[in-house]
């Protein structure tokens, strides 16, 4: 099996970077992340198109980014489960959001061995993904309970939010 790394970026790297990236469309104070709205609608402005896709065509996986191509594409049960609200879903594709801006070509090479976590890009992606649905200048001083009801996340990620914000 082919590893592939990408270029290194710490936890802070990405927080900083998604806030900017927050930031550059005037969704800095928003609460609650409008993803589906704006994987549909701002996306595309800078490159990355969404593809809603039958379920079977991505066999086992949720959603893929093809960062060469700058398109996401998603099942869509999922897709249709994050227009609902689905926390699940939502972060699905935010996830792929991650991909598709983090993770563009240049930014990827092959790897031998082991790949430490900040140079992972299911680990940047999940960062990303995380910062994107719970700011931190929004998160900071709330519990995990409190991070999932007021960002409408799972408990499971609002648990692992709250930790990378204790650290």
């Amino acid at each position: 099996m082919t590893r592939v790394a990408v270029k290194p970026m710490s936890g802070k790297a990405i927080e900083e970077f998604v806030e900017e990236f927050r930031g550059l469309f005037g969704l800095e104070e928003v609460v609650e992340f409008p993803v589906v709205r704006f994987a549909e609608w701002c996306l595309p402005k800078i490159g990355i198109s969404l593809e809603v896709v039958d379920d079977w065509e991505l066999d086992d996986a949720y959603a893929i980014t093809e960062t060469g191509k700058g398109i996401i594409k998603i099942r869509q049960s999922v897709y249709e489960a994050a227009v609902k609200g689905s926390s699940r879903h939502k972060f699905t594709l935010s996830h792929e959001i991650g991909h598709a801006v983090l993770h563009t070509p240049d930014r990827v090479e092959f790897a031998r061995g082991e790949v430490p976590p900040y140079r992972d890009s299911e680990w940047q992606a999940n960062r990303f993904a995380a910062a994107l649905l719970a700011p931190r200048s929004l998160a900071m001083g709330l519990t995990a309970k409190q991070i999932a009801e007021r960002f409408n996340i799972s408990s499971e990620a609002a648990c692992l939010r709250y930790r990378e914000l204790h650290r």
